[in-house]
């Protein structure tokens, strides 16, 4: 292990209630309580140098970001990444949803298929948190 990989750090993006409890990570969003999570307005750019993060995670937040910011932000991360880093995205799954939705309809189990349709519906148009 060289001195760089022992300063790299790990940054969990829009990490909301999910904190990593580590000194390898930073925990990051834009509104936040904690004091282990630096708040940061990460769609007007990341508080951190070129090639200084090993890893960016993130859940449930990409399909949020307005179009018209996507590629800002991708741009944002792939700068702060090193080289080989990894940026992992984890997204809703929409096929799931929708399978889910259609068994619910079908089995006539009508009030689960309403949540599951406004859980989906949430996931595509919500614009701030907590739905």
């Amino acid at each position: 292990v060289n001195a760089k990989q022992i300063l790299e750090k790990n940054l969990n993006l829009a990490c909301g209630n999910s904190i990593i409890v580590s000194d390898d990570w930073i925990n990051i969003d834009f509104i936040t309580e904690s004091k282990s999570v630096v708040k940061c307005n990460i769609l007007k750019g990341l508080p951190f140098k070129e090639c200084s993060i090993a890893n960016i995670y993130t859940s449930h937040f990409i399909e949020h970001v307005p179009l018209n910011k996507i590629k800002f932000l991708l741009n944002d991360l792939y700068k702060v990444l090193v080289p080989g880093g990894i940026l992992r995205i984890v997204t809703p799954d929409f096929n799931e949803i929708c399978y889910t939705y259609l068994k619910l309809i079908n089995q006539k189990n009508l009030d689960e298929a309403r949540f599951v349709k406004i859980e989906l519906l949430d996931q595509l148009v919500r614009l701030k948190q907590g739905g």
